[in-house]
């Protein structure tokens, strides 16, 4: 991702299930949490506030209690 403000977004199809995703972004030794969202599965998208992050790579973890549901997101 290059340097600047962006925005994270998540969502995952289902029937109003909680989930949470983190964004971390990748370093060596450990990757360090940048955003967290926290929503409930119901096919919208939650939107996180604009924030700076710096350049580098970043990978999204979500938690959520289902399998085979449809999961989308990422950054603008």
């Amino acid at each position: 991702m290059k340097k600047g403000k962006h925005f994270f977004h998540f969502g995952i199809k289902g029937n109003n299930t909680r989930w949470t995703a983190s964004v971390y972004k990748k370093v060596k030794g450990k990757d360090s949490k940048v955003q967290s969202l926290k929503g409930k599965a119901n096919g919208t998208e939650t939107f996180a506030a604009r924030k700076s992050y710096g350049a580098g790579s970043y990978c999204i973890v979500w938690k959520y209690g289902k399998t085979g549901s449809q999961a989308y997101g990422g950054f603008e």
